[in-house]
């Protein structure tokens, strides 16, 4: 049985129902899959004196008596799964209640931004650069990782590894290398039915993030070739080619969230301080800073400047919790958005993947009102759930229950880019449904598709702008 202790969080009252259990085991040790334990919800009341006195005590809670938490443990040992931890302080003890309605949770609360507490198990080390003043600089942040030197920047798991397991271990392997090249150019051509427009991606940190979303597809791209979170640190290269690329007498927006989420692994590269200023002295050059993180505490400490736009890929309270395990909660990002926005920084919305669900109206437009009564948006995106077909089975092995809810999504096929999306009819009504709601609150407001066919784009023209996206700038 896995025994987690805890230091430097701040707990107040927790109310976890088994997905967020699960979620939160999954931020602890991403080797757990699967909770073995029954849906029933589970209650906890925790005060924390002295926060560094807190202990975490693996524990399994259930509300249906004595011989069930028996059972419930023996299930544990078998399965070698996480079930819930009991929070305890050694000078303020906490009273357990079972049956507590209506206690005040939120998701980031308890697991907070996953990459605050980002500590790789393994730091791959390329011999090239191994005496590199900023590799060493990286190495002394995770003094318990066991450091490997490498001759190749390339890493396999072992054979008998399955894809979804490497993808949940890559999570905790740090390669740190170079690039030869940073800059990428997508040119929107995504076949003859997907519209998109041309820009430039920023790759400074490739192959994945901390992160645990079900539905990434840079997962089952780099499924085979790539467990790892890749830091590129010649940084001289990636500034030479951003200026190359922007000597082009026409606007460039370079978008930093394609390949990689933008602010992640910032408290640890320190990126936005080198390219904020970077960006200042261009006319036509804009960078665009994508996240699900809420990790801005550098950019606080930087002039803002028109050539840097910052946005928030956001999604529903239940959504996250669902498939977006270890990012920060709902309120954590608006409240993020917004401290950026009294800042400086221009700011803008991605609500993509969109996933109907139950009572998915009630959701989005409570989303909606959240977003526009808290902040004022350049731009707000709109885009839906679209996988490729093997990414189903990836999903799976590593997310287990909860990939079967992307597997349950009534996808269907059609497009030419090869993904499986919503069909047209139930796409228009989301769209419909979320731009209408976000004309309430300000007529006005620019709204982007993500990645529609023209069959989508002409139902939606009215209230949507083809020329206004995230990915471009104006």
């Amino acid at each position: 049985m896995t025994t987690v202790t805890l230091s430097d969080c701040s707990l107040r009252k927790l109310h976890l129902s088994y997905s967020r259990v699960e979620s939160y085991a999954f931020s602890i040790s991403p080797d757990l899959r699967s909770i073995a334990v029954r849906k029933r919800p589970l209650y906890f009341f925790a005060e924390v004196g002295i926060v560094h006195r807190l202990v975490a005590v693996v524990l399994a809670v259930c509300r249906i008596g004595v011989v069930d938490l028996l059972r419930g443990y023996s299930r544990i040992l078998e399965r070698q799964c996480l079930f819930v931890i009991l929070l305890a302080c050694l000078l303020n003890l906490s009273t357990i209640f079972l049956d507590i309605e209506d206690v005040d949770y939120r998701h980031g609360d308890l697991i907070m931004d996953t990459p605050e507490q980002f500590e790789p198990r393994t730091i791959l080390l390329w011999e090239r650069i191994a005496e590199y003043a900023e590799a060493q600089r990286l190495i002394r942040l995770f003094p318990s990782a066991e450091v490997r030197v490498i001759k190749q920047q390339r890493y396999h798991s072992s054979a008998d590894t399955s894809p979804g397991q490497a993808l949940l271990d890559s999570k905790k392997v740090l390669m740190i290398g170079q690039a030869s090249s940073f800059v990428g150019q997508s040119d929107g051509n995504l076949g003859p039915n997907v519209l998109c427009r041309p820009y430039h991606k920023l790759v400074p940190i490739s192959n994945g993030c901390p992160f645990y979303c079900t539905y990434c597809y840079l997962a089952y791209v780099y499924r085979n070739h790539s467990p790892f979170i890749k830091i590129n640190i010649n940084y001289d290269t990636m500034f030479r080619q951003i200026r190359r690329a922007a000597q082009a007498n026409r606007t460039v927006c370079f978008n930093m969230g394609e390949m990689l989420d933008s602010l992640a692994l910032d408290h640890i590269t320190n990126l936005t301080t080198r390219l904020v200023p970077f960006f200042a002295q261009f006319k036509n050059a804009f960078s665009m800073l994508l996240t699900k993180s809420a990790n801005i505490a550098n950019l606080l400490q930087l002039k803002p400047n028109r050539q840097t736009v910052l946005s928030w890929s956001i999604n529903t309270e239940q959504m996250i919790d669902t498939h977006e395990i270890g990012t920060a909660s709902l309120t954590q990002r608006i409240k993020a958005a917004k401290i950026c926005q009294d800042h400086g920084f221009r700011i803008r919305i991605r609500i993509d993947p969109g996933m109907l669900h139950k009572q998915w109206q009630t959701a989005y437009a409570d989303l909606v009102r959240q977003i526009m009564t808290a902040i004022k948006p350049e731009n707000i995106t709109l885009g839906m759930l679209r996988l490729l077909p093997g990414h189903l089975r990836l999903a799976r092995q590593a997310y287990g229950p909860r990939a079967r809810k992307l597997h349950a999504s009534d996808l269907v096929k059609g497009a030419s880019d090869g993904k499986l999306r919503y069909p047209p009819k139930k796409r228009i009504e989301f769209y419909t449904f979320l731009a209408q709601t976000i004309r309430t609150y300000d007529k006005n407001a620019s709204i982007g598709l993500c990645r529609e066919t023209p069959q989508v784009w002409k139902n939606l023209k009215p209230i949507c702008n083809p020329r206004q996206c995230n990915c471009i700038t104006w």
